[in-house]
């Protein structure tokens, strides 16, 4: 799950000024990746984070992302600052 951690962040600090600001990441960040076929984003970012190329594939009739997409979402994740929050996600 790419948003738990940031979902876990919100849930820490649910009562604090910076929760509205938390809540405002995690919008940016499912809107960045549902923009897209999903389960290709997901599945694109699954492949960066492991380095595993097996990660491109999918059953028709879903397609991967094609390169530039796929670098065109993780440049969009990086704007938000999404790899430095989450560092785990970052590619390996």
């Amino acid at each position: 799950n790419f948003l738990g951690p940031l979902l876990q962040r919100i849930h820490r600090s649910w009562n604090t000024p910076a929760a509205d600001a938390m809540q405002a990441e995690v919008v940016a960040a499912r809107d960045a990746i549902g923009k897209l076929s999903m389960i290709a984003a997901l599945k694109a970012l699954t492949r960066r984070r492991s380095g595993d190329e097996a990660w491109r594939n999918l059953l028709p009739p879903l397609k991967p992302l094609d390169a530039a997409t796929e670098q065109a979402l993780v440049e969009r994740l990086a704007q938000m600052r999404f790899f430095d929050i989450v560092p785990e996600m970052a590619a390996a």
